[in-house]
């Protein structure tokens, strides 16, 4: 949130450059109007601004989690190569 938004007599852009997650926005803006602050009108949110959405952590989360997964299998075939008798299923 601009702290712009503290000045009654300014209107505040969320411009380019800006990553806005907006159910973060939403609940700020909330914040302010129980604290007494007017935001009606005040806060523009510029279409070259980056939106950010719950979706987007969602697939973040999960890319996440596949890429560490595939961290692990790298790691664990490094240490096989390396110790092959510790990978061994049974007695030969």
């Amino acid at each position: 949130m601009p702290s712009g938004i503290l000045n009654p007599k300014s209107i505040n852009v969320i411009g380019h450059g800006v990553v806005a997650y907006l159910p973060g926005l939403f609940e700020e803006i909330e914040k302010l109007e129980a604290a007494g602050v007017d935001t009606s009108g005040r806060i523009l949110l510029s279409d070259r601004a980056h939106v950010l959405l719950d979706m987007h952590r969602e697939v973040s989360a999960r890319v996440l989690c596949v890429y560490c997964a595939w961290v692990c299998v790298c790691a664990l075939l490094s240490v096989q190569e390396r110790v092959p008798a510790l990978f061994v299923s049974s007695p030969s």
